[in-house]
């Protein structure tokens, strides 16, 4: 990577790096290390995800913590491993903390909030975002071409999405407006569960 390459980059997010070799490390992949030597970028997420468990650790625990002293029943003669909880238990007490604190300031999250102003001209897109941010996976369609009695093309198009139980049709004499409807239809099933 060349060094206008990472000035751009830092030019972009805003952060100058002290060490410009992390953030050459951050955009090799293993299988390019292997080949060329060197330090690829998994330790660099490793690293990161665990600085990130510690600050969301450390801000509960500000906020919700009480010290070991403050507890009526701390027995300072406890081994330290006899007063600690694994590592899943501790994971689901900072979620269910963090859960709590989101429902009773009304933050959390929906998947309506995710697409304010669902419509049919932009619904094939909308449904999109949806599956790309994991809510379900990538719809798939079946298109049938059929004649109505004058001869004239039909289209009909059926959108599914793998999750949901149920499909929705829709016709048109444009391919494109009945896949527009039938995910339209999709899209407001989806927003109303």
């Amino acid at each position: 990577m060349e060094q206008k390459d990472l000035t751009f980059i830092q030019d972009q997010i805003g952060y100058n790096f002290r060490n410009l070799d992390l953030l050459q490390q951050a955009f090799v992949r293993r299988s390019y290390a292997k080949e060329q030597g060197g330090e690829d970028k998994e330790i660099l997420e490793i690293i990161g995800d665990k600085v990130l468990d510690l600050v969301v650790v450390k801000l509960l625990t500000e906020k919700y913590g009480h010290f070991i002293s403050d507890y009526e029943n701390f027995d300072p003669n406890k081994k330290f491993d006899e007063i600690t909880c694994t590592k899943n238990e501790a994971r689901k007490a900072v979620c269910s903390l963090a859960y709590e604190y989101l429902e009773r300031n009304n933050m959390l999250f929906y998947i309506q909030d995710e697409i304010p102003n669902p419509n049919i001209n932009d619904a094939i897109n909308q449904l999109e975002i949806l599956a790309r941010r994991g809510y379900f996976s990538i719809p798939f369609y079946k298109f049938e071409q059929q004649y109505n009695t004058n001869g004239n093309p039909v289209w009909k198009c059926t959108c599914h999405i793998t999750e949901a139980a149920i499909f929705f049709s829709a016709k048109s004499s444009s391919k494109k407006q009945a896949k527009k409807q039938a995910v339209y239809q999709m899209l407001k099933y989806i927003l109303s569960e």
